[in-house]
């Protein structure tokens, strides 16, 4: 068994929390956020996960039994993915906001910091 600790790749820092997401006829999905940058550290759902900012070797380990006809496709793939999750995290941040359980003096992210963290990783 390994046991890890999250790790914001962005900051390095070990602060971090989870969002849960439950919507009907779509898996669980768990967003895990840096607490100190507000970055987007990994979106987690039942069958599959990607780190957002560790790259294509992360994203291969967690399609393990799952092959790709070309590496062209893998790419095409872990695009989609990385699209998915800031698109997601950007999702989860609005409705918290809406429902008002992120307060920006809070230190929890607001809708623009996942905004200016989809900016920063183009």
């Amino acid at each position: 068994m390994e046991v890890h600790r999250q790790q914001c790749q962005k900051c390095r820092s070990f602060r971090v929390y989870d969002v849960l997401v439950r919507e009907s006829g779509h898996p669980q999905t768990v967003f895990v956020i840096c607490a100190e940058c507000h970055g987007l550290v990994a979106r987690y759902e039942l069958q599959s996960y990607y780190h957002h900012g560790k790259g294509a070797e992360s994203f291969i380990r967690s399609r393990e039994g799952k092959h790709a006809d070309s590496g062209r496709e893998l790419l095409e793939d872990l695009s989609r993915t990385k699209q998915t999750a800031l698109d997601g995290y950007a999702r989860v941040l609005k409705i918290l906001a809406e429902q008002h359980k992120v307060l920006d003096d809070s230190g929890y992210p607001t809708e623009r910091d996942a905004t200016k963290a989809a900016e920063s990783d183009d």
